[in-house]
């Protein structure tokens, strides 16, 4: 059978720098593929799409403003759609239902390779069905479940539950574990839409901490607080008093 179209138009939609760019990438690699547009929000997301009609959009799930649920449901025309996200608990055999294809980072050429050729076989709208199982889907919100580290040659995951605190420095996102720290490549504006809001708490605008790595509050003269972490070093961190009442009610102080 004959390709409907000798190019696919493709829209990426993504909000974190690091993925967008490895997309790109990969995209840049693989024939027939035309990169038309890029969005990092949701309302973006829509007006792009609406306005390039493309013939495939790789969506991010995790987006501000909209998720990508979200933003499928909104579109008046809908192209086909590969979903992408960093999250494994998601209903997969909802989205094979009639969308493209659903690929988990970090997305590695073969399977955006597949997904681009089975784009390029056929094209599929989006039907009832798998529209009902987003708007479901919709409903419950999926946050960071883990951190995507690049060092040198190396691409690994930290898990959320061993992170303690994040904080940014010169310019740069540190993650902090027990005993070490890693760059991570997103502003602290950009990470605390993704987090889990029982599980972390921003205390000034420099730095985010996980609750249940705290070992204590500690009040410096006059009104002043710090929060004292579990880590090996025992990391106080200044709280701004704008923030100290939400963190005290989460901790239950």
């Amino acid at each position: 059978m004959d390709n409907p179209f000798k190019w696919l138009r493709v829209v990426v939609v993504e909000d974190e720098a690091l993925p967008l760019r490895q997309l790109k990438t990969l995209l840049a690699s693989i024939d027939r593929v035309e990169l038309v547009g890029e969005a990092r929000t949701g309302t973006g997301a829509i007006e792009l799409i609406e306005t390039l009609q493309p013939d495939l959009v790789l969506m991010d799930i995790e987006l501000p403003e909209l998720n990508g649920i979200e933003v499928v449901k909104r579109l008046r025309t809908r192209p086909q759609v590969v979903f992408t996200t960093a999250y494994d608990h998601y209903a997969v055999q909802a989205f094979e239902l009639e969308s493209i294809d659903y690929l988990l980072k970090p997305i590695k050429k073969d399977r955006l390779t597949r997904a681009i050729h089975r784009a390029l076989g056929q094209r599929i709208q989006l039907g009832p069905a798998l529209v009902a199982s987003l708007a479901q889907l919709s409903k419950h919100r999926a946050y960071k479940s883990r951190f995507l580290i690049n060092r040198g040659d190396e691409t690994f995951f930290i898990p959320h539950d061993t992170v303690y605190f994040i904080r940014s420095e010169g310019g740069y996102t540190f993650i902090h574990t027990v005993d070490d720290d890693h760059i991570y490549d997103s502003s602290l504006k950009e990470l605390i839409t993704g987090l889990e809001p029982s599980a972390f708490q921003q205390i000034n605008r420099n730095c985010i901490v996980s609750i249940d790595k705290i070992e204590k509050l500690k009040r410096q003269y006059p009104r002043d607080y710090v929060v004292v972490m579990r880590n090996k070093k025992r990391t106080s961190l200044k709280i701004a008093r704008n923030y100290l009442a939400l963190l005290k009610k989460k901790m239950n102080f």
